[in-house]
């Protein structure tokens, strides 16, 4: 198991006090805080590998870290954490990281230079960011929530379920009263009764739940929304119980996952030329939806299927993969790995992709999958990782 030592808790990144408050992460908090203050058993392992790995990073360079790792901003705090992962992964797999090397001839720098088993090569890091009409949504929603959440509730959660976003914010002091007054108006322990009242005339009777919670309809400068009264359990009449325990989501659009992740390596992919050794980019990938097949369409081309008349079912790959771009040459293996956490470090695998057509000069980490374009040109060949990622930091498999 991990534990701080002395030399560890005068650079650590939090600090050994009591902590009391057990609380989910609350809308519009920052990881930092959450992880800061969470009194939350599988919180605290978490808090002490992240000083840990903190404590072994270079002194030079943990102010920079530290800034952005304490940040409000979640872009902020995930670009450091990621990088915060890597010189931690590099560095429990034997390999040195020197950060942000000088490159010559160049006044920008990487963000690692690492000494492999093959030699050196570079390390850049990269998150990919949701556009800014993702990032509007998202504030415009966490507004809404911030807002409910000071509501007094002493009898309900809500569910709250955004149907149609507005392109502007939601008049909360309007909604505020009228959610109030219609809380007010309900028995806890009536709609409890009816919540799990079973649904006879469905052909498989079980018990309706949400189905039957009391329902508000909301329609404002283009947002609809509809709330639904959770009768509160054991913490029914208890202060500072935030409302929406329960966000229920939001109908939107197609998400163009594969173009953010595009988009963050055609911005590093040239960025510092023609590289005295192997250039590697690894990519944080935050999102919840892109999977494999997006991951190698991206890197090697679209896969597309086409009907030809003399030839029936023709697949190919469109040459529009990040090493088709002018200058990718200069790229050995991009890394990628989605939505890691601080509390999945020890479940999640990043993927080393190799570069299509050629024998990577980059050795990839043992704990690491290994992608490859096929003999065919179409398909992907991708090998287990020899060891896991709980192995590779040394944790418990039930970690944290």
């Amino acid at each position: 198991m991990l534990t701080i030592d002395a030399m560890t808790v005068g650079r650590s990144l939090f600090d050994q006090r009591a902590r009391s408050d057990s609380t989910p992460i609350a809308l519009g908090e920052s990881q930092w805080e959450f992880i800061d203050r969470s009194a939350r058993s599988e919180v605290a392992p978490v808090r002490v590998l992240l000083n840990t790995w903190f404590a072994a990073y270079p002194e030079p360079h943990r102010g920079g870290l530290l800034g952005q790792l304490r940040s409000r901003a979640e872009s902020q705090f995930r670009a450091a954490f990621w990088e915060l992962y890597l010189h931690a992964a590099l560095s429990a797999s034997g390999l040195t990281a020197e950060v942000h090397p000088t490159v010559p001839n160049r006044t920008t720098r990487p963000d690692f230079l690492v000494q492999g088993p093959k030699g050196p090569f570079y390390l850049e890091a990269r998150v990919t960011a949701p556009s800014q009409e993702e990032v509007a949504h998202r504030n415009r929603t966490g507004s809404i929530y911030e807002a409910l959440n000071r509501l007094d509730s002493p009898n309900f959660f809500l569910y709250v379920q955004v149907e149609e976003p507005g392109t502007v914010s939601l008049n909360t002091r309007t909604l505020r009263p009228r959610l109030l007054e219609w809380l007010a108006g309900l028995d806890p322990d009536a709609v409890l009764e009816e919540m799990y009242d079973e649904d006879v005339s469905s052909p498989d009777p079980r018990p309706a739940g949400l189905s039957r919670l009391p329902r508000f309809p909301w329609v404002d400068n283009g947002w609809r929304i509809e709330f639904r009264a959770w009768p509160k359990g054991r913490l029914r009449g208890k202060a500072g119980v935030r409302p929406v325990g329960i966000p229920g989501g939001v109908q939107v659009g197609y998400v163009d996952d594969r173009s953010s992740l595009k988009h963050a390596l055609e911005d590093k992919v040239t960025r510092y030329g023609e590289l005295d050794f192997p250039y590697v980019i690894a990519i944080l990938v935050s999102s919840h939806t892109i999977d494999q097949t997006d991951l190698a369409d991206v890197m090697y081309g679209t896969s597309v299927t086409v009907v030809s008349a003399d030839r029936g079912l023709v697949e190919f790959r469109r040459r529009d993969g990040v090493w088709a771009k002018e200058g990718a040459h200069a790229v050995a293996a991009v890394v990628t790995v989605t939505d890691l956490q601080p509390w999945t470090v020890g479940r999640l695998s990043p993927i080393f992709w190799h570069r299509a057509g050629a024998s990577s000069a980059v050795e990839p980490l043992s704990s690491w999958f290994i992608a490859r374009l096929a003999n065919d040109s179409i398909s992907v060949e991708i090998e287990e990782p020899d060891l896991a990622p709980s192995e590779l930091f040394q944790l418990p498999h039930t970690w944290p």
